[in-house]
């Protein structure tokens, strides 16, 4: 990675925040570097989250009638696994409760059980910035993960895929249709996803 995206990001300037269904934003954690990936388990009482530049993933307690968070753990350390290539970008959770978790300078998007904090698997992906990952398609069977492309990246005629986002199908799994926000978002907070460019990969599942 580069050294001054690394020691410009690691610098604990960074917060965790949520909005309620009034709107109320509430700072929930703080000192973080890159504030990324959120999941939440199926029955809502363990939260998932990523702060990029400390290659991890951790789990907190979560209450579905408050909001609140607690109990902040590890989960997965991508320093103890030598297989894992970048760091922790964004990521979703499937209908089996596992996570999937893209990795930025890395190619790769990880499969990882929370419960065991365990890998099950590994998706190499014909980009280098792997940014995020959510599920789609008529029942929710196709994992979408989107990539970067970077002024500064020179590879990108060897990885012509670079900056697209790629539909992933065959994985034997499926994710959740998305959740709607109960509160009344004015239109400041409302935006319009254009995908421009996709590129479709079937993966044959074992």
């Amino acid at each position: 990675m580069d050294t001054d995206f690394q020691e410009e990001h690691e610098k604990y300037l960074g917060s965790l925040y949520s909005i309620d269904s009034d709107v109320k934003i509430s700072r929930l954690e703080t000192n973080i570097r890159i504030s990324n990936g959120l999941a939440w388990s199926r029955d809502n009482k363990t939260f998932y989250y990523i702060d990029t530049m400390i290659h991890r993933i951790d789990a907190f307690d979560y209450s579905f009638e408050t909001g609140v968070i607690s109990n902040r753990r590890p989960l997965f350390d991508y320093k103890s696994h030598p297989e894992v290539k970048g760091i922790p970008d964004g990521m979703s959770i499937d209908g089996n409760d596992n996570l999937w978790v893209a990795c930025f300078n890395g190619f790769q998007v990880l499969n990882i059980d929370p419960r065991e904090g365990k890998l099950l698997r590994i998706l190499d992906m014909p980009a280098r910035n792997i940014t995020s990952t959510c599920w789609g398609g008529p029942d929710y069977s196709t994992l979408f993960v989107t990539s970067a492309k970077l002024s500064s990246e020179s590879d990108t005629e060897v990885y012509p895929d670079t900056g697209k986002t790629f539909a992933v199908t065959g994985l034997g799994v499926k994710g959740f249709s998305p959740k709607k926000f109960k509160g009344q978002a004015g239109p400041d907070m409302l935006y319009d996803l254009n995908i421009r460019k996709s590129f479709r990969i079937t993966l044959n599942h074992q």
